[in-house]
């Protein structure tokens, strides 16, 4: 149990059980029926059979009490069904429902407690947000909605309950970036540091794909403490060798956060790694098992999955030559009268009226309002939000017709297009990326665990 945060703590488990006594001191409605009908029945009547009255049914319980809400059994097994479906739908053989069952809910508990704080924080997720998550879901699998409807329906996850399931993640994911990301800083200095040591490493472009499984030891462990998980990461293993999968074993056994995922790590190089996996993944193969290897926070077990060679290549990336001209919408300006006047700004530019003296005289973007509209040569993340999806679809020297973006409108002129070798920005970018990853995993790790010890947390026996 966790001590109580100062704005926590209703007891409300009672609200998900039909109690005998409390069915007992209500108003029966079968009661009722009952005397009606013996009222109507005459003396001489032969006396009917018995009605038997059923003891009360359990429609739902609680299972845990988190701050002022609880986690009912219907939620507990729903998520125990998600989390078998999506094992399956990843090619791992799940363990037993009662094995993961500790795993699950406390995945659940610490859900529940992020969503509290979101929705104190007013952090959601639209169904926008959740149609893009679905669309790069997609594209990184190489599949239709269509067909990843059809998978999940064929692993017992409903594409409704799959479109919850994500967008409870966003809403975390983005309270995880307002609770963090401020606090992490990578400097210059960091960037070189990490590209410097790539260098130095032997296999810089080599990707690793590997399981893990973690068998924690407690803070500050004695001696004892530190051989009982030895002890118990050296059964999980001797389990593997006589034929238990390595997954399916995570799954069970691992207190890593990915365990229910089956300690996957995919396609990381070696210093994208905790430093202790180095040594032994440049000398394992392909399947081998390795461990146990001691950390600060216990003892890992690593299997090698695969690797492959990245080889460095150099980095292109497509800039356009851009001219636009913006209106801005307001209580003056209406969306229908500033497409209005769009319209009659592209018609003068079709009669062949200079673009650079009409985005002088008419953009609100006037930071390339004075120079004719011209934004230079521009990638589509550097362009205003939503252009570049326009951009991308235009000949060189087109003109675009006018386009609604929230309360803009656009013309666009498509001036030229070019590959740009960024080899360096790339790989300073991709540095600074797997720095703020690892700082960031670090840091959410740290906040979770306050949230935790701050709510009031108690799982409620069978």
């Amino acid at each position: 149990m966790h001590k109580a945060s100062s704005w926590f703590l209703v007891l409300i488990s009672s609200l998900f059980l039909l109690s005998a006594e409390g069915y007992a001191n209500q108003p029966s409605l079968i009661k009722t029926l009952v005397q009606t009908q013996a009222n109507k029945i005459p003396a001489q009547a032969p006396t009917p059979p018995p009605m038997i009255i059923q003891a009360p049914v359990l429609i739902n319980r609680a299972v845990a009490i988190v701050n002022d809400q609880v986690i009912t059994q219907s939620e507990l097994d729903q998520a125990l069904q998600e989390t078998l479906g999506q094992a399956r739908m990843s090619g791992i053989t799940p363990p037993s429902v009662d094995q993961i069952r500790p795993q699950v809910l406390d995945q659940l508990i610490l859900q529940k407690i992020a969503l509290q704080m979101a929705a104190l924080n007013h952090i959601t997720a639209s169904d926008q947000d959740v149609d893009q998550s679905i669309a790069e879901i997609c594209q990184q699998n190489n599949t239709t909605a269509k067909n990843l409807q059809a998978v999940l329906s064929a692993n017992g996850i409903p594409f409704d309950q799959y479109r919850e399931i994500l967008k409870n993640k966003l809403i975390i994911r983005k309270l995880e970036e307002s609770a963090v990301a401020s606090s992490i800083v990578i400097s210059d200095q960091d960037v070189s540091n990490y590209l410097n040591n790539q260098n130095k490493n032997a296999h810089p472009d080599v990707q690793y794909t590997l399981s893990h499984i973690l068998i924690s030891a407690p803070d500050n462990p004695t001696p004892q403490d530190l051989d009982q998980a030895k002890a118990k990461a050296n059964s999980v293993l001797k389990q593997i060798q006589q034929g238990l999968d390595f997954t399916t074993a995570a799954m069970r056994y691992s207190q890593a956060d990915d365990a229910l995922q089956g300690g996957l790590i995919k396609d990381k190089t070696l210093d994208q790694l905790p430093t202790l996996f180095e040594q032994p993944l440049e000398t394992m193969k392909a399947g081998d098992i390795v461990g146990p290897i001691q950390s600060d926070n216990g003892f890992y077990l690593l299997k090698l999955i695969s690797e492959k060679n990245d080889q460095s290549q150099d980095h292109f990336v497509t800039q356009y030559h851009l001219q636009i001209i913006m209106l801005k919408t307001s209580p003056i300006l209406s969306s229908s009268q500033a497409h209005t006047q769009m319209l009659g700004i592209y018609n003068s530019l079709k009669n062949g009226s200079s673009f650079d003296k009409l985005a002088e005289a008419n953009s609100e973007d006037y930071a390339s309002s004075s120079q004719g509209g011209d934004l230079g040569w521009v990638t589509p993340s550097d362009m205003p939000m939503g252009v570049g999806a326009e951009v991308v679809n235009m000949k060189e020297g087109q003109i675009s017709e006018p386009f609604n973006l929230g309360n803009q409108w656009f013309l666009v002129k498509l001036l030229g297009q070019r590959q740009q070798n960024d080899t360096q920005a790339y790989e300073d970018s991709q540095a600074r990326d797997a720095l703020f990853q690892q700082k960031a995993e670090k840091a959410v790790e740290a906040w979770q665990t306050k949230l935790k010890a701050e709510s009031y947390i108690k799982i409620l026996a069978d």
